[in-house]
């Protein structure tokens, strides 16, 4: 007896396999920008170069917008140890200017100085040229990692999770008509 392979049934497998997949890149990108947000260290670096470049992925092409930053890394935090509370109404604008200045002092330290490259979207790609200050985070073990900070902040890997909710009803619905199909030749 010669059976006919099932469409419902391969195609309700091909979409269960696109949703996990789909999934899987979800959580490993919510996974990264949690670490840059939590371990991460913020900075303001300034634009060195932009670069728009065809990139091959898989047959097609698509395009990669990216930014190349220079910085120096933070080694401590940059903290005011002692503030001045108040100052005398008495005083004249400078005087009170000197005693404030007199009674703060700071602890910062500057790393060591780094470039690296950035990928960003078409958007701000189109905002920002050469010279522009824009703040990044970067991982203290690996400052040559980098995220732009606005991006990370707005990134949102719901829409991965939707995706893939929908996909899985939608292999749930092709796996029901499989079953039914095969109940109905019977």
């Amino acid at each position: 007896m010669n059976k006919k392979p099932n469409n419902f049934l391969v195609l309700g497998v091909a979409v269960i396999v696109i949703s996990l997949i789909t999934l899987l890149i979800s959580v490993y990108s919510n996974a990264v920008n949690r670490k840059f947000i939590t371990k991460g260290i913020e900075t303001e670096v300034t634009i060195t170069g932009l670069r728009k470049q065809k990139v091959l992925s898989g047959k097609s092409y698509h395009t990669e917008y990216s930014i190349n930053v220079m910085f120096f890394t933070i080694v401590g935090d940059t903290e005011i140890l002692q503030k001045a509370d108040s100052v005398l109404k008495s005083e004249d604008a400078e005087k009170q200017i000197n005693r404030i200045i007199d009674n703060i002092k700071y602890k910062s330290k500057i790393g060591e100085f780094t470039s690296a490259k950035a990928i960003i979207n078409e958007k701000l790609y189109n905002e920002l040229k050469k010279g522009d200050k824009i703040k990044i985070l970067y991982l203290p073990q690996d400052p040559e990692k980098i995220r732009v900070k606005e991006l990370v902040l707005a990134f949102s890997s719901k829409s991965g999770y939707i995706i893939s909710a929908v996909s899985f009803f939608l292999a749930l619905v092709l796996l029901i008509f499989s079953k039914r199909k095969q109940i109905l030749q019977a």
